[in-house]
């Protein structure tokens, strides 16, 4: 039996914050801060990486009143920035991305009562991440992300006329 000598641990907090300007419209503030480290304990490179990614950056979305369930689309766009901080065993190298995403989807909101709702959003991503530093080309990484999100959302307060959840 062998051991893995690569350790890996991350944490993500992605809130979404959002405003319902008419009944079944809203636009919000997606937020994300991601942690990841790794260890190789091989004995070979013995490194160690920590990266630290924020961003921020708007969406809209649009639901569909059906009754219980709300079928809805949505827009979104992320800026940001991933800092890494990698240590050799001589030595240690900092360095850091931007990042930009653009991307939407469709979903469906599934009422739990008034002020909440059970989320599925399968969306698609376009990922541009650019080094910051000795960069001279401005040489650029472009990923597409196919996506399945499942989540809660807590609503606040009752939007003025017939609205979502309410």
């Amino acid at each position: 039996m062998s051991s893995n000598p690569l350790k890996t641990t991350s944490f993500n907090l992605l809130p979404k914050v959002g405003y319902f300007v008419t009944p079944n419209f809203a636009l919000g503030l997606d937020l994300s801060l991601s942690l990841y480290g790794s260890k190789d304990n091989s004995g070979v490179s013995a490194n160690n990486m920590n990266s630290t990614l924020l961003g921020a950056g708007p969406f809209i979305r649009y639901y569909i009143p059906t009754g219980k369930i709300f079928p809805f689309c949505e827009l979104g766009s992320s800026l940001g920035t991933i800092i890494n901080d990698t240590k050799y065993i001589n030595k240690t190298v900092e360095t850091s991305q931007s990042l930009l995403s653009i991307g939407g989807g469709v979903g469906a909101a599934i009422l739990l009562g008034n002020h909440a709702s059970f989320d599925v959003l399968l969306d698609y991503h376009s990922l541009t991440v650019k080094d910051k530093q000795d960069n001279i080309d401005n040489y650029r990484t472009v990923m597409g992300t196919l996506g399945l999100k499942v989540g809660f959302t807590i609503f606040f307060g009752r939007p003025k006329g017939k609205a979502v959840a309410l």
